[in-house]
């Protein structure tokens, strides 16, 4: 076989997969398994004596979920939900019709960077999306962490960077900015981490709160900037680059694509769905967000690729100490 005839192999291998995928989630739906599998632990047999499925097919099922990391499985026999709530996060998972509309022109029906309807999306899906960073916090947390750091963890969801941090060194005191819709979320995963004495909240939209001025030695900002346009990323940055002590750092988790917007396909991938939730947002590669850094007074921007599923990267950039220290 040829290596061009491979590639195209390799890409309708992925095609194939992902179609089957989304046939595999739409069945489950349909069916009721995932709100069996939220209601605790199912088997094989459980959903061929409710669904009149075979054992095999019912097995078959299951592993699927679990492979596409949905359940999670006890002895590969007993299955539950690998999230809570993961029957509601289908209308989230399942196209929709909203990608055609969007491309013939039609508005998106949910705006998520605005605060009202990241307040109608997010409260759902914050602790999916944590559960699926768990792996690339954990690297991002060991970069990070320094002695006597006060952190500001920006539009947190379900904290998986800021929970991470803390984990490694319970000394870290964290403020949690998120929409009041959110928040309460926030609050749950944090206390269910037994980590609550280290964390304070502030409900509102980042946009409009005081952040304060060169308040904190770390300043997280993950999954944020995609959602919006590059004017309002720029004053977003400006921002958190006041909130910022000296030496302080932004650290900022995203997407990126490469300059020539060509791959990675996941990131593409993403970058269309963006524009089914959001008005103005994209993903950005690097090299847009030195410029945008640099820009607000940041020095040092670097970058390290935390993960490849999902494929997300640590940009990290620091505020210039006061003249006259060392």
């Amino acid at each position: 076989m040829s290596p061009a005839t491979q590639l195209a192999a390799e890409r309708f291998g992925f095609v194939s997969e992902a179609v089957w995928a989304v046939e595999t989630v739409a069945a489950a739906t349909q069916l009721g398994v995932l709100g069996q599998l939220d209601s605790g632990w199912v088997t094989a047999s459980d959903l061929a004596a409710t669904h009149g499925m075979s054992h095999h097919q019912g097995r078959l099922l299951l592993k699927s979920l679990a492979g596409l990391g949905l359940a999670k499985t006890e002895e590969g026999t007993r299955f539950t939900a690998a999230v809570p709530g993961l029957s509601t996060l289908t209308r989230h998972l399942l196209p929709d019709g909203g990608l055609l509309d969007v491309l013939r022109g039609i508005p998106p029906r949910t705006v998520a960077d605005t605060a009202a309807g990241s307040a109608s999306l997010y409260p759902e899906m914050v602790r999916f999306l944590a559960s699926g960073f768990r792996e690339a916090a954990s690297v991002a947390a060991d970069l990070l962490v320094r002695p006597g750091l006060r952190v500001l963890d920006l539009g947190a969801g379900a904290a998986p960077w800021s929970v991470a941090i803390v984990q490694r060194d319970e000394t870290i005191p964290v403020v949690a900015v998120d929409l009041p819709e959110v928040i309460p979320v926030t609050r749950a995963v944090v206390e269910e981490a037994g980590l609550g004495h280290r964390f304070q909240y502030q409900a509102g939209d980042f946009f409009e709160i005081d952040l304060g001025e060169e308040r904190y030695d770390l300043v997280i900002a993950g999954g944020i900037c995609h959602l919006f346009g590059e004017d309002t990323n720029r004053r977003l940055l400006g921002k958190v680059s006041r909130a910022l002590a000296p030496g302080g750092i932004l650290a900022i988790i995203e997407p990126l694509p490469n300059d020539r917007f060509d791959g990675p396909r996941s990131v593409l991938l993403y970058a269309l769905n963006l524009t089914t939730r959001t008005a103005t947002g994209s993903v950005y590669p690097f090299s847009t967000y030195v410029t945008w850094l640099q820009a607000s007074g940041l020095q040092g921007v670097s970058r390290a690729d935390l993960s490849v599923s999902p494929h997300v990267t640590l940009i990290t950039a620091h505020k210039p100490q006061a003249r006259g220290t060392t």
